[in-house]
């Protein structure tokens, strides 16, 4: 196992957390619209509070994504000249940064 200071340039590598999960993908927000068949006053969302001044609405039961609009999530913070670090996710859920990982050639 390597760590990413130690990649080889050209050459492929699996990455997985410091657990072993292996990673299987970058973290993405993907902006949606979630489909409304009406408006009413009153309701369930409602009498839980509404931020709406007690308007509450019926989901139809769809919701469109619109995926040219994926954004990779990041997480700020300074480690000698990187302040931006890509989230990577693990296959048991977990968020991790290229930093934290370990990194298998596909060869070996």
């Amino acid at each position: 196992m390597s760590k990413y200071n130690e990649l080889e340039a050209g050459k492929r590598y699996s990455a997985f957390a410091p657990n072993g999960s292996e990673i299987l993908g970058t973290y993405e927000m993907v902006p949606a619209r979630a489909e409304i068949a009406y408006f009413m006053k009153g309701g369930e969302i409602a009498a839980e509070g509404s931020m709406d001044n007690g308007v509450d609405w019926e989901w139809q039961g769809g919701t469109e994504l619109f995926w040219d609009g994926s954004q990779t999530q990041e997480r700020v913070r300074k480690l000698g000249a990187i302040e931006k670090w890509v989230v990577y996710l693990a296959n048991d859920g977990e968020e991790y940064t290229v930093d934290q990982l370990d990194f298998r050639a596909f060869d070996e």
